[in-house]
């Protein structure tokens, strides 16, 4: 059963209430959420897991879109220099650096993009993610 909004558009567990648009005057930003890879395995469970908390943030208004990567071995690599391409099939050695997936955000604040994604990491485990607010072009006049 859903949480019932306060008075300042949030739920209980504070995000905001499905339909608010939140924050002052009701402007949101727009974040991605970048979560570093982790090469291995997914268990039925977790993925359950992850499939109950996408669900929840996507009828609350926080989540927007989200997908995960498949292994770097599938990938490539394109760069261009002086005017040329390269291309390195993976798999990529500095799996650290490796994008796992993503995330698009609307927040109220970068410290509800950050709450946002602490939820995510309780769910998703051991990890880092990186939150960067998204460019908007201004409204036309």
């Amino acid at each position: 059963m859903a949480d019932a909004a306060d008075t300042n558009g949030r739920d209980s567990n504070g995000r905001f209430a499905a339909g608010n648009p939140g924050g002052p005057g009701g402007s949101r930003r727009r974040s991605s959420e970048l979560r570093r890879a982790v090469e291995e395995a997914i268990s039925p469970e977790h993925i359950a897991a992850m499939t109950t908390l996408i669900e929840a943030e996507m009828k609350a208004g926080v989540l927007l879109g989200t997908e995960g990567c498949l292994p770097s071995m599938k990938g490539a690599r394109v760069r261009i220099e002086n005017g040329q391409f390269t291309v390195k099939d993976g798999p990529f050695a500095e799996a650290k650096e490796l994008v796992g997936g993503f995330a698009l955000l609307q927040a109220a604040s970068k410290e509800d993009a950050i709450e946002a994604t602490k939820r995510f990491l309780k769910v998703v485990g051991e990890g880092e993610c990186e939150i960067r607010q998204l460019y908007e072009a201004p409204a036309a006049t």
